[in-house]
């Protein structure tokens, strides 16, 4: 149930200060309510529950000191009494007033939040016998509650006494923000220093002759406080503070680090490999890197405290976090060692003097803000010859002598393989999620119904357990399948109100700012500026994208060639050094061995948050569109030459982009742009067997609302029309032959009343293709020998070597299987001299089928290996499964079992991958015979029913070859079984999906394998 509004009652007569008040405490989820009046007040405090008043007497007149005493006679709520200046409060009208506290007007808005959240806190009592204390002139009665100066009564706050007495309990020691924290404010607020710093401040102004130049409250910079005084048998009924869950030991030996209350999860290599760094006599200075959120500081006090024992001087552990100046990093570790300066030795002298001859371990939390000190770190390693420094940090020091640890995110679930309950629950991520859950919510379990939403949620969080962490505390409120999808928002989802942890670990928006801040405003600029691009990016393209100036790079250097001069690539680097070097951007290989810039999503996201905040996002969105259109405009032609297999696997990497790229297109209605990308990247999506996303994204392109009124531009409808064939072609792949032939047919139309002889016969070509499916092999020979001799007339090698593929394929299925491998080698050899791999594959291809057709075993498994050995080089799934079709039926027909259930196992996952039903139907009656071979007749009845039925919904007959061993097939089964067993199986497989008959098919082949085995 949520908390209720914490409601404050102002009572002032001046509108401008209730105004200041109302601002201020809204913003923080405050309700106010305002009047002039005290006899309204009262009315108020009646009628409505208040949890706190602030009453304004800047304007004392005794009336209003009256009207005081009746209010506080009435309510116990707690009040502030706002005066205007420390003078005020000692005034003979002020000082007898008993309020919980002052606030002094002028006041800035974190100082009032401050008193107002102190005074709603609950009290906590302490007990204390304290006769006096003398501060200079002051003297201090803890018996009596009073403060007096020369004579004059000083008033001090419930809260400023409590302050008072436990530093007087413990006077000429050091006590950290977090013990008064805990001892005055709670065990419930241990990271909010403000309070610390703005009651110490009143107290020096109310007790110091000069508050700036304290004498007796002086401060241990990034440490805590101490009072120096004397005091007459300061005792009190409270055991000193020692160590315990929450608190540190305050002691003149070196500080140890607070024992952990959590579980590591997944650190086990990690902490095996840093103890062992540290084991190494070379290693003085290890420090701990990562991106926010990884869990540095967690992993590196656990190491701390695991080998401690190992220094004979123990451990000493600083952080660094609270200090603002690089500065006073010396002083926050002399105060952690003990060290003191004194009239004869500096700071640094006590420092070096003290560790010198030392066998410790010094731990430094959080050094990536204060990196100036790095040479306070290089001269302690050089006067401490036995000292070990451990440091935290997102940045490492770049330091001589400085071994540096990227700690890695926590290894997620692979999302490829499926995984049992009982495999995810031992993954770290998910093991840590659970757990985080459970605090929360204990009856909180790992079920086949949430797992994979746990797992989903730890992969999408980039395996960064302060981000699990900060998801698992919502589990009270969403179960794991509503929190994932939530998690597009995710910056915003994961926060929660845990008041033990710093601040900047409290969001996940909150750990990522801390280093945004850190960064110079052009490091900025780049870092939002990177959020476009989803999967990485090269060094070249975010110079690109990126760079200052307004013009794209004419060539963008793609190749793995060296840097060369540019002063733009050249700042690029300097930038990007600086933002892996804090750990916001992930750098590592690409495929041809250059580096490759990456965010993890979370980083990402406020990234993204950040570009959009500028006024920079629209230019970057369109310099990272015409980056890539330019790319892929590049790579186009590329894909029949010598550079096919180079920017197919360039193409793949960028592919996350592209597709950005495309949709943002046809959001912004970039209708020209989105067509060029399609008739550049076509033969991409065909080439690497992503049919389903060509389909998808060419019918977008084709169907955009905006491209009828686009059709009057000459260039749009000329991009329009290679669309067509691309997106007949990827048609025609996939069995769709009516749709096929309304692309082609336009295609066709267009072309020839412009007369561009080129795309015509390319648009010929494709007509060939189409009824070469649909067995018409006169009109496809036609169609291909019309487009041949065009091709041949305008000496195109290229399209010359596609048309007589193609011919040869048309011979292959007619049966004439000599003239088919007389054009297949002549197409192979035109393709070698344009180095086309997928030609040269296509090519040989036909010639294996062709010669096993012949029984020419030799011929065919020499010609069927190598075009597979192309195809796999390209990495064409397409082309892979349809050179392990043909070897899969030349060792069928050689009886070689054991190959045959490799090759049909392969060529079944790949058509089912591809979504190929022509290409599946092909398969499944290939392994019909397989289940032949086995005496396997109801198996082979149900893959030739269901092929059957997949060629009958695309219209895909079987060749005259192919129809042969059908035939053989079908026959053998019938003479196995009577007529109504073979129709009741024949029907059975009739009733199966595309998918059903894959899985069936590759239960039956892997049975197959394991009769083999044995």
């Amino acid at each position: 149930m949520a908390q209720p509004q914490p409601r404050v009652l102002v009572v002032t007569t001046v509108h401008s200060i209730y105004t200041l008040i109302q601002r201020t405490l809204k913003a923080q989820g405050f309700h106010t309510t305002h009047t002039i009046s005290y006899d309204e007040a009262q009315t108020y405090l009646e009628d409505e529950t208040h949890h706190l008043i602030i009453l304004d007497l800047t304007h004392t007149r005794q009336q209003q000191i009256d009207d005081y005493h009746r209010l506080r006679q009435r309510t116990t709520i707690p009040l502030i009494v706002l005066i205007d200046d420390e003078s005020e409060q000692n005034n003979g009208t002020i000082a007898d007033i008993v309020t919980d506290d002052y606030l002094y007007y002028p006041f800035d808005p974190e100082n009032l939040l401050s008193h107002v959240r102190n005074a709603l806190r609950p009290r906590q009592t302490q007990a204390t016998e304290q006769p006096y204390l003398h501060l200079g002139t002051t003297t201090i009665h803890f018996d009596e509650r009073q403060a007096m100066c020369n004579g004059q009564k000083i008033y001090l706050t419930r809260t400023e006494w409590k302050l008072l007495e436990i530093l007087a309990l413990h006077h000429g020691k050091t006590l950290t923000y977090r013990t008064l924290l805990q001892h005055v404010w709670g065990d419930a607020y241990h990271d909010e220093h403000s309070y610390v710093h703005t009651y110490i401040s009143q107290l020096r102004r109310k007790l110091e002759l000069d508050p700036t130049k304290p004498r007796y409250l002086l401060t241990e910079v990034g440490v805590g406080y101490r009072l120096e005084a004397s005091t007459n048998s300061v005792q009190s009924t409270e055991e000193p503070i020692t160590t315990d869950s929450t608190s540190e030991k305050i002691t003149e030996t070196p500080w140890e680090l607070t024992t952990p209350h959590t579980k590591l999860f997944g650190r086990e290599t990690d902490i095996k490999a840093i103890q062992y760094l540290l084991g190494q006599t070379d290693v003085r200075l290890l420090t701990l890197t990562g991106p926010p959120g990884v869990g540095k500081t967690r992993l590196a006090q656990h190491i701390a405290e695991t080998i401690k024992h190992q220094f004979s001087d123990g451990l000493y552990t600083v952080s660094l976090a609270p200090l603002r100046d690089h500065s006073l990093v010396a002083s926050a570790i002399t105060q952690a060692i003990g060290a003191k300066e004194s009239a004869h030795q500096t700071l640094h002298e006590a420092l070096m003097q003290t560790l010198k001859g030392q066998q410790a371990l010094l731990f430094l939390d959080n050094f990536e803000h204060v990196l100036e000190a790095a040479s306070l770190i290089t001269k302690l390693i050089a006067i401490a010859p036995d000292l070990t420094i451990l440091i935290t940090s997102r940045t490492p020091l770049r330091i001589s002598g400085e071994q540096e640890y990227p700690v890695p995110s926590l290894t997620t679930p692979d999302s490829t393989i499926p995984a049992s309950l009982e495999t995810l629950a031992h993954n770290p991520t998910v093991a840590l999620f659970v757990r985080r859950s459970q605090a929360v919510k204990p009856d909180f379990v790992l079920t086949d119904e949430n797992a994979p939403a746990v797992a989903a949620i730890c992969t999408r969080l980039d395996g960064l357990p302060l981000a699990i962490e900060l998801a698992a505390a919502r589990s009270k409120l969403f179960s794991p399948q509503a929190m994932l999808a939530r998690l597009d928002q995710r910056l915003t989802l994961l926060s929660h109100n845990t008041t033990d942890a710093p601040a900047r670990h409290q969001t996940l928006r909150a750990a990522i700012d801390w280093s945004y801040q850190l960064l110079q405003p052009e490091e900025q600029r780049i870092l939002a500026g990177l959020s476009v691009f989803a999967g990485g990016c090269t060094l070249e393209a975010a110079t690109s994208v990126l760079n200052n100036d307004q013009q794209l790079l004419p060539e963008p250097p793609l190749s793995t060639t060296s840097l060369g001069p540019d002063p733009q690539t050249l700042t690029m680097v300097n930038h990007l050094t600086t933002l892996v070097d804090h750990s916001l951007v992930q750098v590592k290989e690409d495929i041809n061995n250059e580096s490759r810039f990456t965010l993890l999503e979370t980083i990402r996201e406020y990234a993204w948050e950040k570009l959009g905040e500028s006024s920079k996002m629209e230019q970057v969105q369109q310099r990272f569109a015409d980056y890539y259109l330019e790319l892929v405009e590049k790579a186009a032609p590329e894909f029949k030459g010598s550079q096919q297999v180079w920017w197919l696997n360039y193409l793949n990497q960028e592919y996350e982009n592209i597709c950005i790229i495309i949709q943002w297109m046809l959001t912004e209605k970039w209708i020209l742009q989105v067509l060029r990308m399609g008739s550049a990247l076509w033969q991409f999506w065909w080439i690497s067997g992503k049919l389903s996303d060509g389909n998808r994204y060419l019918t977008a392109m084709l169907s955009h609302e905006t491209l009828s009124e686009a059709h009057n531009d000459k260039q749009t409808r000329v991009e329009w029309a290679r669309v067509l064939n691309g997106a007949g072609s990827i048609s025609l792949i996939q069995g769709y032959y009516q749709l096929a032939t309304k692309h082609f047919t336009n295609a066709l139309n267009f072309w020839e009343k412009l007369n561009d002889e080129e795309n015509t016969a390319h648009a010929l070509n494709n007509l060939g293709n189409l009824s070469h499916q649909q067995n018409d092999y006169a009109l496809a020979t036609k169609y291909h020998m019309q487009s041949l001799g065009i091709r041949r007339k305008l000496d195109k090698v290229w399209d010359i070597a596609v048309s007589l593929t193609n011919l040869s394929f048309v011979e292959l299925d007619r049966g004439n299987y000599t003239q088919s491998m007389t054009f297949g080698e002549e197409s192979y050899t035109l393709f070698q001299k344009t180095d086309d791999k997928w030609g040269m594959g296509a090519s040989l291809n036909n010639v294996g089928r062709a010669a096993l057709l012949s029984r020419n075993y030799d011929t065919a498994i020499t010609a069927c290996n190598k075009s597979l050995k192309l195809f796999q080089e390209l990495k064409s799934k397409f082309g892979i499964a349809h050179a392990l079709v043909n070897l899969l039926r030349v060792h069928l027909d050689q009886q070689d079992r054991e190959q045959v259930t490799i090759y049909g196992q392969e060529s079944l996952l790949l058509f089912k991958e591809l979504n190929d039903v022509s290409g599946s139907a092909d398969c499944l009656e290939a392994i019909a015979e397989v289940a032949i071979s086995h005496t396997r007749w109801s198996q082979a009845i149900h893959l030739c029913s269901v092929a059957t039925k997949l060629r009958n919904s695309v219209n895909t007959p079987r060749s005259p070859s192919d129809n042969i061993r059908y035939e053989q097939t079908l026959t053998f089964t019938r003479e196995q079984l009577n007529e109504d067993t073979w129709q009741q199986t024949w029907n059975e497989g009739q009733k199966m999906s595309l998918e059903e008959a894959i899985d069936y098919a590759l239960e039956h082949v892997t049975v197959n394998e394991r009769e083999v085995a044995s």
